[in-house]
């Protein structure tokens, strides 16, 4: 049961990560202390796909879906 409420969380923020490294700058417009958080993870998302690297959350996500089934 645990394996599968963490999956399912991270199923829910891997995307919701990749919409504020995307769409984050709209917020900083509104509420100029998010750019603390929004520079480090245009940063890490910059690095991860210009790198060719793997997201963390991808092969972990994986593992718990396939441990849950």
């Amino acid at each position: 049961m645990f394996e599968r409420i963490i999956a399912d969380f991270l199923v829910i923020i891997h995307p919701a990560f990749i919409c504020f490294v995307v769409f984050g700058g709209i917020l900083v417009m509104h509420r100029k202390w998010i750019v603390i958080i929004h520079l480090p993870t245009v940063a890490w998302g910059m690095l991860i796909e210009f790198q060719g690297w793997i997201c963390p959350l991808t092969p972990l996500g994986q593992q718990f879906r396939h441990l849950v089934g």
